[in-house]
């Protein structure tokens, strides 16, 4: 992951990430589903393929990204 993704990664909350990438993952189904009932069509199905990759990457990088404990005193 280069290094401006995981800068945005760390500035989202977990709910944020999970549902920016719940987002992203469904509207990357309904691309692919456009793609296979709308080949000849490339206005239909390639700008939301395209468009949705790099929020689903940021959505799962703030998922993964790991939790700082808070500190027992």
């Amino acid at each position: 992951m280069s290094r401006v993704a995981a800068h945005l990664a760390y500035r989202m909350t977990r709910t944020q990430g999970w549902l920016m990438a719940a987002t992203s993952g469904l509207l990357l189904a309904i691309g692919a589903l456009n793609l296979v009932v709308n080949t000849l069509v490339l206005g239909s199905w390639l700008p939301l393929i395209l468009s949705m990759i790099y929020p689903f990457v940021l959505g799962v990088a703030s998922i993964r990204k790991p939790r700082m404990s808070p500190e027992k005193s």
